[in-house]
C-alpha cells in the first residue's frame, strides 16, 4: 500500500490577510481552448492541467505557454481531474464513455478506476489514496479505495438521486475538498452553501453559505481550496467572484467589481481555482473561455496608509455590500476615501473612485460598532470608538506610527517587518534567511530529506507509515531504509505475516494452525496426538487391530475357498480325478418320485324345475 504523504497539489502559505493583483492576466484564451474551461489543477512542479468540454486536457510545464500534453483519445466531456504526487492523472469522463480513468504521466495509456459514475464535477485523492467523486447529477459525493483488490465505491456524503437541504443531504455538489484529518468539504451549488463531513460521518456541518451564521452569502459555489495557513477560498459562480476566510471572516478577493463581465478584473461563471506555488491564483473563468492568473501581491495585513478627504486611492476603499460581507478591491481590508461617521442612527459615506470625478453620497443606519467590525484585528484594536465624533474625519483614526527604521512596525516600532521575523514560514527546523530578491522576501535552508518552499514536505526514507505492524525503520542512507519486523512479520515494509505452516505436514488429516512463532496440529477426535499427529492412542490401535484382524480372517476364508475349487478342478478335468464321481452316480440311481396329477373335480349344480 502507499500512502500519499505530501499532497500534489499547492498550499502556499500566504499569511492573514493576502491580496492579489486586481486585474487578471489571460494565461489561455479560447483560441487555444477551444471550448469552456472546467476543471483546474495546478500540481507542486507548477504544471497546470484544464479538462476541456472539446474531449480533451491539457496540459503546459511550468513557464510555457504552449500546450506540452493534449489528452484526447479515449476523453469524453471530462469534467474532475487530479494528478498525483508521481504524475498520474486522474479524468472523469461523462457521457458517452462514462467513468474515471487514470492515464499514465505521458497520457498514452489508461484504465477505468471508477466505474458506474454518470458523472464526476469534481475529483480528490486523499492521503490514505481514496479517490473521491462528486456527482452532482446524482446528489452524492463517492469514494474507492485505489489500494489493490479494492473495488467497491462506497458514499461519502449526501444519498443517491435523493435532493434536499438537510444535514444529511446534499443537493447538486461540485467542488471537493479532503483535508489531512480526512475531514470532507463539498461546495453544495443548488443548496448555496459550503457542507463539512468529519471523517466516516454522513451529517455535515454548513461553516459557509446559506444555513451558517455570521459568514457569508454564496449562490452556486462550484469549488473550494485551502492554502498552508488553513484559510478557505471558494469560487462564487454565481456571484462571479472569488471569496476567501481570514481571521477577521469572510471577504471578496478576486472579482470584486460590480456585475459579471469580460474586463481583465471580472469573471462570468467562474468554474475552478488552483494555486501556484508562488500564491497566484488561476481561474477557469468558464463562460469568457479563458483561464485567467492573478498575480500574488502581499500577505501582510498592517499595509493601511493615511487617508484623507482629499486623497484618493484604487486599493483604498470599504464598501457594505448587499449580502453582509465586506467587498474589498485588492487589498484585504480596503477604507473609503472619505468616511464620516456620526452616531449610532446615521453614517454618511462618500467614495472617490480614481478612475472617474464623481462621487456617490449614500445614507444608511450603521452603529459605530460596525465600523470596526470590518477592520483587521492589527488595527481595529487601536481604535478609540469612544472618540468618533459627529463629523469626525475616519481617516484620522488609520494614520499609523511612524517608525524610524523601516524594518520595524506597531505602536511601539517593536515588531519586526522582515518576513523570516513576522511570519515564521520555514518547518522542520529549517533556517529562514530575509531575501528581498524573491516574491515571497524569505528563502528557507531545508535540512537533509526535506523540500518545499518552506520545508514542508518531508521526503526523508523513514516515515511514520513506512514499517508497518509496529516495525521499526532504520534509515541506511538519504534514500534508503531497513524495516526491521517484529515477531510473526516479514517483507520490505513489514507488511506479510510469517506463515508458519507453510512447509509443515500434519498426519492422520490434522489441520496446521499459526501462533505466535510457532505453529501446532490440530488432530482430528481423540485418537491421534502429537507434534504432527503422528501418534495413535491405544484404544484407536486395538480397534484398528481387531478391524485388521477380522479383514485378515475374510480374505483367509476367501482364499481357502477358492484354492479347494480350482483343486478340485484341476484333480477333475486335468488328472480324471472325481473325489465326487461316486456320490454322483449314487444320486442318480435312487428312484425318481413322481407327483400325482390331481383330478379335476366338477361342481354340479342342481337346479329343479317345477311343473304346473
Amino acid at each position: 500500500m502507499y500512502i500519499y504523504t505530501a499532497p500534489s497539489y499547492n498550499q502556499p502559505y500566504l499569511g492573514l490577510c493576502p491580496t492579489w493583483s486586481n486585474s487578471g492576466i489571460t494565461f489561455v484564451s479560447n483560441s487555444v481552448l477551444s471550448g469552456e474551461p472546467r476543471r483546474l489543477f495546478i500540481n507542486t512542479e507548477n504544471s497546470i492541467y484544464v479538462s476541456v468540454d472539446a474531449d480533451q486536457v491539457l496540459v503546459w510545464s511550468e513557464g510555457s505557454n504552449t500546450v506540452n500534453l493534449n489528452i484526447s483519445n479515449n476523453v469524453t466531456g471530462p469534467f474532475g481531474i487530479f494528478v498525483t504526487i508521481d504524475g498520474y492523472i486522474y479524468i472523469a469522463n461523462s457521457v458517452p464513455n462514462r467513468g474515471v480513468f487514470i492515464w499514465s504521466p505521458n497520457g498514452t495509456n489508461s484504465t477505468k478506476v471508477m466505474p458506474n459514475t454518470k458523472k464526476c464535477s469534481a475529483l480528490f485523492i486523499d492521503i490514505n489514496n481514496t479517490l473521491y467523486c462528486s456527482c452532482d447529477i446524482e446528489n452524492q459525493v463517492l469514494k474507492i479505495s485505489l489500494e489493490p483488490g479494492s473495488q467497491n465505491q462506497t458514499t461519502a456524503a449526501g444519498k443517491k438521486n435523493v435532493n434536499g437541504s438537510t444535514s444529511d443531504l446534499l443537493n447538486s455538489p461540485i467542488g471537493i475538498f479532503v483535508d489531512r484529518n480526512l475531514s470532507l468539504y463539498v461546495a453544495d451549488s443548488d443548496n448555496d452553501r459550503i457542507q463539512l463531513f468529519l471523517w466516516n460521518e454522513l451529517n455535515g456541518t454548513t461553516i459557509a453559505g446559506t444555513g451558517a451564521s455570521a459568514t457569508i452569502n454564496l449562490k452556486g459555489p462550484s469549488d473550494i481550496v485551502f492554502d498552508g495557513d488553513g484559510y478557505l477560498y471558494i469560487v462564487d459562480t454565481g456571484r462571479n467572484r472569488i471569496v476567501a476566510s481570514g481571521p477577521n471572516g469572510f471577504r471578496c478577493v478576486i472579482g470584486c467589481k460590480v456585475g459579471m463581465g469580460s474586463a481583465s478584473y471580472q469573471l462570468h461563471g467562474p468554474f475552478s481555482l488552483s494555486f501556484d506555488t508562488y500564491g497566484n491564483i488561476y481561474v477557469s473563468d468558464r463562460s469568457n473561455y479563458r483561464i485567467q492568473k492573478f498575480i500574488f501581491i502581499n500577505q501582510s495585513c498592517d499595509n493601511t496608509t493615511p487617508i484623507d478627504s482629499t486623497t484618493t486611492s484604487n486599493t483604498d476603499t470599504v464598501t457594505v455590500s448587499t449580502d453582509g460581507v465586506t467587498s474589498i478591491s485588492t487589498s484585504a481590508l480596503v477604507l473609503s476615501t472619505s468616511v464620516a461617521v456620526t452616531d449610532a442612527t446615521s453614517t454618511t459615506t462618500t467614495t472617490m473612485n480614481p478612475s472617474s470625478s464623481s462621487e456617490t453620497t449614500t445614507s444608511s443606519l450603521i452603529p459605530t460598532t460596525l465600523v470596526t467590525s470590518f477592520l483587521p484585528a492589527t488595527v481595529s484594536n487601536h481604535v478609540d470608538t469612544s472618540t468618533v465624533q459627529q463629523g469626525t474625519s475616519f481617516a484620522s483614526l488609520f494614520t499609523p506610527s511612524v517608525c524610524a527604521s523601516p524594518t520595524v512596525m506597531g505602536p511601539n516600532c517593536s515588531l519586526s517587518t522582515l518576513s523570516c521575523d513576522s511570519l515564521r514560514p520555514c518547518y522542520n527546523n529549517a533556517t529562514c534567511i530575509n531575501n528581498n530578491t524573491v516574491l515571497s522576501g524569505y528563502t528557507c535552508n531545508c535540512l537533509l530529506g526535506f523540500n518545499g518552499t518552506d520545508c514542508q514536505y518531508d521526503y526523508r526514507p523513514c516515515q511514520p507509515d513506512t514499517c508497518w505492524n509496529n516495525g521499526m525503520c532504520n534509515q541506511t542512507s538519504n534514500t534508503s531504509f531497513i524495516c526491521i519486523c517484529v515477531n510473526d512479520w516479514q517483507g520490505e515494509h513489514c507488511q506479510t505475516k510469517i506463515n508458519h505452516c507453510e512447509n509443515i505436514t500434519c498426519y492422520n488429516n490434522g489441520v496446521c494452525k499459526t501462533l505466535s512463532q510457532n505453529y501446532t496440529c490440530q488432530c482430528i477426535g481423540d485418537s491421534y496426538s502429537g507434534r504432527h499427529c503422528e501418534r495413535t492412542l491405544s484404544k484407536r490401535a486395538l480397534q484398528q487391530s481387531i478391524s485388521r484382524s477380522f479383514a485378515y480372517v475374510a480374505i483367509m476364508a476367501i482364499a481357502i475357498v477358492a484354492l479347494f475349487i480350482i483343486i478340485m478342478d484341476v484333480s477333475t478335468y486335468v488328472f480324471g480325478i472325481d473325489p465326487v464321481k461316486s456320490v454322483r452316480r449314487e444320486l442318480r440311481r435312487r428312484p425318481k418320485y413322481k407327483t400325482k396329477k390331481k383330478e379335476k373335480r366338477f361342481i354340479t349344480i342342481q337346479r329343479p324345475i317345477y311343473i304346473a
